[in-house]
């Protein structure tokens, strides 16, 4: 993909706002305790996700934009880590819950954990780290100078 250095820089920028907003967005929703998003009061890959936001964000000040490749795709790294995270934690609770109370409570430990609901921050941080990996990835158009 080509594009100007400015287009280049705006993709990149977007992106880190989009990373950044990301972590303040409801990743789970969770039945009677509502929504928690990525930063989780400080805790969790939300923060390193954020720090990979400011730093991609310095980086694009810098002028610099192979740099965004892995930023972007360490973010998506952790991200993933966070989602395999939660699937091995709601699959425990499942287990644990059926090996304490019998083959009636697993049944209400499936209804509970599937009532659990991925929320929109998924998305956007997606977006946020794609953005950046495109942003890093992309070659610069060169000027035509038609007036040598």
């Amino acid at each position: 993909m080509e594009m100007t250095e400015k287009s280049r820089k705006i993709l990149g920028m977007i992106g880190c706002i989009v990373l950044a907003i990301g972590v303040f967005c409801p990743l789970v929703r969770i039945p009677y305790l509502g929504e928690v998003n990525y930063f989780n009061n400080g805790k969790g890959g939300g923060v390193f996700v954020l720090i990979l936001a400011v730093i991609s964000f310095i980086i694009i000040l810098a002028g610099k934009y192979k740099p965004l490749i892995y930023t972007g795709i360490i973010s998506l790294c952790v991200m993933g880590f966070t989602y395999f995270y939660l699937q091995f934690v709601f699959h425990k609770i499942t287990a644990k819950l059926s090996n304490q109370f019998g083959e009636k409570s697993k049944s209400l430990a499936d209804m509970i954990v599937q009532s659990v609901h991925l929320e929109i921050g998924w998305i956007v941080l997606t977006i946020g780290a794609v953005l950046l990996i495109v942003a890093g990835a992309a070659k610069v158009k060169q000027a035509h100078n038609y007036y040598q």
